[in-house]
């Protein structure tokens, strides 16, 4: 139902000579497809018990997921500073340290004493967040809610 939608706006309101928008178009498609056929795996005892786990464990995170989040653009923004340039806004510093948390970064990015310290910060609260998720989907594992009766 969503791609249908989807499709009826882009008819009404795209240029159909915009190569970088039907790419875009064609992405969102396909991301919404296979979204629907992970929907559908919820018909199946074993599937539906893993996507019912998963999503009780997003659930249950939301709020340390928001916070990292949050942090990833306060450091970012904070970046977008430090490097002084024009081109470099918030949402490229936030691509930025999803990129270091990643590990795909220079070592000369984080030259000088601040970008230094930023980069230190960056790691122990980030990865605070992401030990603190394993350990809360471990928990959940490990707690009476999973049982395995299906639908």
């Amino acid at each position: 139902m969503s791609t249908i939608i989807f499709i009826i706006i882009w008819d009404i309101f795209v240029k159909h000579d915009d190569f970088m928008m039907m790419q875009t178009f064609y992405s969102i498609s396909a991301f919404l497809v296979w979204t629907r056929i992970l929907h559908l795996l919820r018909l199946f005892n074993p599937t539906a018990y893993m996507l019912r786990l998963a999503g009780g464990i997003l659930f249950k995170m939301r709020y340390l997921l928001f916070f990292m989040i949050i942090s990833m653009f306060a450091f970012g923004y904070t970046y977008s500073f430090l490097k002084a340039d024009d081109d470099f806004g918030a949402i490229d510093g936030f691509v930025f340290m999803f990129d270091v948390l990643l590990g795909f970064y220079s070592p000369s990015d984080f030259s000088g004493l601040f970008p230094g310290i930023l980069y230190v910060m960056v790691l122990f609260v980030n990865y605070f967040f992401i030990v603190t998720l394993i350990i809360a989907i471990s928990v959940n594992g490990l707690s009476g809610d999973n049982e395995m009766d299906g639908n």
